[in-house]
């Protein structure tokens, strides 16, 4: 079997997966290559491609780390682009958005190895933000079991990301100890190594192992409850208490989850540093180009109304984005001039075996109140391809267009293999027709306007939400007042 001795990393121009070509090298681990790369059907989009190689078992396995990142949904972790297993030669390649910057080691060791205390409680108020996240959502709860320097990669703008989910794993309420004692050692908690069950008091202490590495000067944390606070001189004796309970043997004596220890860094005066003020992750920094295809049931179910509503509402929030009209069998690559962050690709009608389709990472299906548009004896077929779609990584999203009361409505909406996200009016054609002949677009009517952002705000949150989490709150407060969501 392969080893990363024996395996040299691919040289630029190499293309994998016959899409991906290699632009460079940028870093191994243990079984694998990470390169910078372009996807040759999306020519603007830069990917970040994981090649593995040698591992069989599933745990720590490009395959559950693919699993893992395709349920994930945060502005400071990768998203899952594509996929292929391994093949009979151990090689398999994951393919993530690509993040500019370098890991906090490479930052630690170009400032000599010296990180302030105020630096380090930024990144510790960052990464647990991320963890709770991670620790506390609706699905199965993620542990993610390898948070050290070199695993988390840093921005211009002093944005952290957690990347290399390769050992990550779900929490099992009744199993007793792991299955695999893996981890970093140093950075992993003692019930990695066989005594116990981890949990995401496991993550807790690699946060305070992380935490003393840097403020000790790349020292690892001793496994004693003894350290004292001679062994992180200067440390104010608040973020040092913080810090030692973190690192406690016994899980029971730590901090019991994340959002406890955010709200005690709250407390602390962190003398901000230079990256306390960072840009917020917003629309108008995508971490890489997002296609969303939109597709109707059948001619006139609205799609085009809907698309450039979307678009004139994104453009509002400041998000640079483009609405492309896909005619016949046009791929995307095809197009020239593509270069914002967030594509509307308007496709035919009832065209879902459409190339731009299996590009999209999201396909948003549009189903209007019109009898032809939806039946029972169609809702299998549909259900199908969404399944299909699903399975194959992308945001699938139903949305229910000239929605109003009328007999046989609940059969509409129960039709559809999943339930509406959005239920869009149907507006008056007085409205529309107005618009035309006054030179106005209908949407800069305030009813009409209030109305649509109303409905679609969901379809928005989901498909982008960087918005709904890191954009200014100054530039998004117009609209959420408009809709409920803010105060005066």
């Amino acid at each position: 079997m392969p080893t990363q001795c024996s395996i040299q990393p691919l040289p630029p121009g190499t293309v994998v997966m016959e899409r991906y070509q290699i632009e460079k090298h940028v870093g191994s681990g243990g079984m694998s290559h990470v390169y910078k790369a372009r996807d040759l059907h999306l020519g603007e989009r830069v990917v970040a491609v994981k090649q593995g190689f040698g591992l069989q078992s599933r745990e720590g396995s490009s395959q559950e780390e693919a699993d893992i990142l395709i349920r994930l949904r945060h502005p400071a972790l990768p998203t899952i682009l594509d996929y292929r297993p391994q093949d009979e030669f151990g090689m398999s390649y994951l393919v993530m958005t690509y993040i500019e910057g370098e890991t906090v080691q490479s930052w630690f060791d170009r400032n000599g190895r010296s990180c302030p205390a105020s630096q380090a409680l930024e990144f510790a108020v960052q990464l647990c933000e991320v963890l709770q996240y991670l620790h506390e959502r609706n699905e199965v709860k993620l542990i993610y079991r390898d948070l050290k320097p070199s695993n988390v990669m840093m921005d211009a703008g002093g944005n952290l990301y957690l990347i290399d989910f390769g050992i990550s794993r779900h929490y099992k309420e009744h199993q007793t100890r792991d299955t695999v004692a893996i981890g970093t050692v140093g950075f992993a908690a003692p019930e990695q190594y066989g005594t116990d069950q981890t949990d995401h008091r496991s993550d807790l202490y690699a946060l305070g192992a992380f935490l003393y590495y840097l403020l000790s000067g790349g020292k690892l944390p001793p496994m004693l409850d003894e350290c004292g606070p001679g062994h992180l001189p200067g440390i104010d004796g608040l973020f040092y208490q913080v810090i030692y309970k973190l690192l406690k043997r016994n899980p029971n004596e730590r901090y019991q989850s994340a959002g406890e220890l955010k709200h005690q860094l709250s407390g602390l005066d962190s003398r901000r540093s230079p990256y306390s003020n960072r840009e917020p992750r917003s629309p108008s920094l995508f971490l890489r180009q997002r296609l969303i295809a939109f597709i109707g049931l059948h001619s006139g179910a609205g799609t085009s109304f809907l698309v450039k509503g979307l678009e004139h509402i994104l453009k509002g929030l400041g998000v640079p984005v483009k609405t492309v009209i896909i005619q016949d069998r046009a791929n995307i690559s095809a197009l020239p001039g593509l270069k914002e962050p967030v594509l509307l690709a308007d496709l035919p009608s009832g065209y879902f075996g459409h190339p731009v389709a299996a590009e999209a990472d999201a396909v948003v299906i549009i189903s209007s109140s019109l009898p032809e548009a939806m039946s029972e004896q169609s809702a299998v077929d549909y259900a199908r391809i969404s399944q299909q779609w699903a399975e194959q990584g992308k945001q699938v999203i139903w949305l229910a267009n000239r929605d109003l009361p009328f007999h046989g409505r609940k059969r509409w909406i129960q039709a559809m293999p999943t339930a509406p996200l959005c239920f869009v009016p149907d507006f008056p054609y007085a409205w529309i027709a107005e618009s035309y002949w006054t030179g106005l677009t209908w949407l800069e009517r305030s009813e009409a306007r209030e109305t649509f952002e109303k409905a679609l705000f969901p379809l928005i949150e989901s498909l982008l939400p960087e918005i709904k989490t890191n954009q200014p709150r100054k530039l998004l407060h117009p609209i959420l007042k408009r809709i409920g969501l803010a105060s005066n």
